[in-house]
């Protein structure tokens, strides 16, 4: 969780981190079965103790994505349709359907919503709905660079913008909604890219020359010094032909690669 309690709990004055770290522990412990379902919206019951409270800008922008993309993480509810994780969701799909009715039902056609249904009842055991809870919040998916990109490139063809600077109220911003679909910060999606993108560096860098790269590169550098040799000069063949047998050949390593 980002925020954890920092005080003292029970006699003994455990420190209550230890005990959310404790709780996402057995949480991920494979001890209750879960299947994937659908429910109605309106089905969904709030758990009468939450230790989350909704952040309604990240709620409104998750209500963005998941207008565009649909509902990329499924709600998770006990066997009777008692939420236990994803409370943000449901808060950003209750005003999806009030806001945005037909875009609600183009993803959840009938008001079906996907969910994974935990095999057990918060009523029988509130310690479990919390562990689960406090679970489902630290073990986030990790999505790749290339899954990052595709669901960036889905919300640009929706009008989103990486903007910076001032914004006006027109502006539909890409960065707010893309950290809500994937649920990571701007910080470290750009960290995912930055990694990503250095990785793919290095592997072209490494990557042995074939032979026509081998001598294409020959070929470029006695032409470009053949180039310099002949600036300024008059002759026959001219400097913008020659520039452009460089191009060409340039071009053609790049097709090599």
């Amino acid at each position: 969780m980002a925020n954890r309690f920092t005080g003292k709990i029970g006699r003994k004055g455990k420190d209550s981190s230890q005990m959310f770290d404790s709780l996402a522990t057995d949480a991920a412990a494979p001890q209750i079965e879960s299947k994937p379902d659908t429910i109605q919206l309106k089905d969904i019951q709030p758990r009468a103790e939450d230790t989350r409270a909704i952040n309604e800008a990240h709620a409104g922008a998750l209500m963005e994505s998941i207008r565009v993309l649909g509902l990329i993480e499924p709600i998770v509810t006990d066997t009777n349709g008692v939420l236990l994780a994803g409370g943000h969701r449901h808060w950003a799909l209750n005003k999806l359907i009030v806001e945005h009715p037909d875009d609600f039902e183009k993803h959840f056609p009938g008001g079906e919503i996907p969910v994974r249904r935990m095999n057990f009842n918060v009523a029988d055991d509130e310690a479990r709905a919390l562990a689960i809870e406090v679970g489902e919040n630290e073990h986030r998916r990790n999505y790749s660079a290339d899954e990052i990109r595709t669901v960036a490139e889905r919300l640009e063809r929706a009008g989103y913008r990486r903007i910076k600077g001032r914004q006006s109220k027109e502006d539909k911003p890409l960065m707010p909604v893309l950290s809500a679909a994937v649920g990571l910060s701007k910080r470290r999606i750009n960290e995912i890219l930055k990694a990503d993108k250095e990785a793919q560096t290095k592997s072209e860098r490494d990557r042995p020359l074939s032979e026509s790269d081998k001598h294409l590169q020959k070929a470029i550098a006695n032409l470009e010094k053949w180039n310099r040799s002949r600036r300024n000069r008059k002759g026959v063949v001219k400097k913008g032909d020659v520039e452009a047998w460089l191009e060409q050949l340039r071009a053609a390593q790049g097709v090599n690669k």
